[in-house]
Order: C-alpha cells, then structure tokens, then sequence
C-alpha cells in the first residue's frame, strides 16, 4: 500500500546538539593528534548534532523503560558519545529525559583533557 500526507499531518523528530570547549589539553609527547581532521588543542570548540526522525526510534524512545539508554551511532571526536535516558537512569528521575556525554575513549597520547561541554535536546514537529 502507499501511504498518503495530507496538510495536517507532522513529521516529529527529536535533536541532540553537543558543543564542546576543549580548555586545557596536555599531549605526552608534546606533538598535536588529531580528532578525524581537527587538532585536539587547548581553547578549541567540537560540535555535535544527533537527530532522530525514524517513527520506529521515535516510538522506541517513547516506550523505554527507566534506566535503558539509547547511544547515538556517532562517536564524538572518538572521543565522547552521546546517549539518551527516555525515561530516567534510577527512580529518582524516572519519567525524565536525560541527555548524557559519555567518555568512551582518550587517546594514549593525551594526559589530560579539561572541557565545558552544553547539550541541548528539542523536540520539532512539521507540517508535511
């Protein structure tokens, strides 16, 4: 069967948007690495955008039960990944979202890293 748009139906997605200020970075051996194709150094910036529009994620993320978490596919930098909480981590916050940066992995070359990081979730709805 096909399926039909009128004027009052809307399209639903969901956005994650990561900025991260890297402050202070320390390299072992005093040499720059690299994140993909940017330099990990001290007063730079990396952003990030997840955005879930699929109805079956969609879905998924409205049914979840407290404390499952749903990763965003995307590594940031290899580095840090988002995840989400549709419905809390513990009791305390079930039945809140929850945005989370999780830190997957540090380079062997880095001795430290110090950021700010903001993360920002929003909801759209359009008419299609």
């Amino acid at each position: 069967s096909t399926m039909m748009h009128t004027s009052t139906a809307a399209e639903q997605r969901l956005q994650f948007r990561c900025n991260i200020e890297l402050l202070h970075v320390v390299h072992i051996d005093r040499v720059l690495h690299f994140l993909g194709r940017r330099a990990i150094t001290t007063n730079s910036h990396v952003w990030h955008e997840w955005s879930i529009a699929d109805e079956t994620a969609l879905h998924t993320l409205v049914h979840c039960r407290n404390g499952h978490c749903l990763y965003d596919k995307h590594n940031i930098a290899n580095i840090w990944c988002l995840c989400v909480y549709p419905n809390g981590i513990d009791a305390d916050t079930k039945g809140q979202l929850l945005l989370c940066m999780d830190l997957i992995r540090l380079s062997p070359q880095l001795s430290f890293i110090e950021c700010n990081f903001e993360l920002i979730a929003y909801h759209q709805s359009m008419k299609i």
